[in-house]
């Protein structure tokens, strides 16, 4: 949860990475329940005005659908929860759990998915500018970035998750 709020428009390798780190090792155990009970300071972890709060809520949420489903397991939670809501995937406010808190747009949506261990493609920037080096005439809007890779995927015989991993990678490498 950490790292999908703080992701959004940060450099990845050096800024998120350490967030995450700085976090874990602050806390008894890295859990949903610890993000909901006691939000990460601001200051100290060098966050945006209002990431606190969505972190917060996108742990509360994910709790809650344990709740609601009957499942204890933290991991499992998350895991049938990002299955669950892939026909929210282009319209992310309409899940209850985490898709309708504020900071979550459908790009932070389909990164939670991913790292839940649903298939998804981020749909954000440098997806873009990827297919676009490429040679690719990427539409506007995220759903259209999102709707595109999934078929690149699928016309390609690889997993959506696969596909997103790919086209971050450093084309030089």
């Amino acid at each position: 949860v950490v790292d999908v709020i703080t992701s959004r428009q940060r450099q990845y390798s050096t800024r998120v990475i350490k967030i995450v780190r700085d976090w874990t090792s602050a806390v008894p155990e890295a859990t949903l329940n610890e993000l909901a009970t006691n939000p990460l300071d601001k200051k100290l972890y060098g966050l945006r005005e209002g990431e606190s709060e969505s972190i917060t809520n996108v742990a509360k949420g994910l709790l809650k659908f344990g709740v609601d489903f009957g499942i204890d397991d933290e991991d499992l939670i998350c895991e049938i929860w990002a299955t669950a809501v892939e026909g929210f995937r282009f319209a992310p406010k309409l899940d209850p759990y985490v898709g309708h808190v504020d900071g979550m747009g459908i790009a932070l949506f389909a990164y939670m998915r991913k790292l839940s261990g649903d298939e998804a493609i981020k749909p954000d920037v440098r997806v873009r500018k990827r297919l676009q080096s490429m040679g690719f005439d990427v539409p506007e809007g995220p759903q259209a970035l999102m709707l595109l890779c999934e078929i690149l995927a699928d016309e390609l015989g690889i997993q959506r998750s696969s596909f997103d991993s790919y086209l971050w990678r450093d084309p030089s490498n």
